[in-house]
């Protein structure tokens, strides 16, 4: 531990900026504990571009840990990535944005000047709205529910699809949504909510997907 404390602070003294995820299970972590270095947590924020910074503390910003579809390391398809490493991942993309102040920026753009651990365990969890099963008339919702199904008998009807999804489990969903049916989807513009029931997937293809007609 000692020997980590000591490399950061020589890469601090270089004037190198640290910034390191604290640990999903909520365990004390390091480097990200250390006072020269930046940890960053996340929580479920209703608007993904909220963050909370408080310099005083040992983790000392707070982002948005819902996931994103980012392409997977050899690009051949898409994943879920979310956690705290997903929330740091946006803070380092806002300090190397802002990297000559970062500090005053995140002091006048937080969204929060003081919370409690008690409040951050409050909003670790995403709650899925849910509303009675819902049915559309439309033949994309019928296809979407085709494939849900196929991947676990009954999903369709589930209020909540993340409970039985892994990271590459929405991509492939996906993916055979786009066999299926006449839509071109801009993964990238998926949101893990829209995930939620199959009724939320389907207006959300809906809405970002490219109706391609047959000539």
């Amino acid at each position: 531990m000692i020997v980590l404390s000591s490399l950061c602070q020589q890469l601090r003294c270089q004037g190198k900026i640290l910034v390191a995820s604290k640990a999903n299970s909520g365990k004390k972590s390091y480097p990200a504990e250390f006072d020269n270095v930046i940890g960053v947590e996340g929580i479920v924020f209703e608007n993904s571009n909220e963050i909370w910074y408080m310099p005083e503390r040992s983790i000392q910003i707070v982002a948005d840990v819902l996931p994103v579809m980012v392409p997977s390391k050899d690009c051949k398809e898409y994943l879920m990535f979310g956690g705290n490493s997903k929330a740091t991942a946006y803070v380092c993309g806002i300090i190397a944005k802002h990297s000559q102040n970062f500090k005053i920026f995140l002091l006048q753009n937080k969204s929060c000047r003081v919370w409690t651990d008690e409040e951050l365990l409050l909003k670790k969890k995403y709650i899925v709205v849910t509303d009675e099963y819902k049915e559309y008339p439309d033949q994309l919702f019928e296809q979407i529910c085709y494939i849900l199904d196929q991947h676990t008998k009954g999903l369709s009807k589930k209020e909540n699809l993340h409970n039985f999804l892994t990271p590459s489990d929405y991509y492939n969903i996906l993916v055979q949504i786009e066999k299926e049916s006449s839509y071109l989807i801009d993964y990238c513009n998926v949101r893990y909510k829209d995930f939620d029931t199959a009724g939320t997937l389907f207006k959300r293809i809906q809405s970002i997907g490219k109706r391609v007609y047959d000539n």
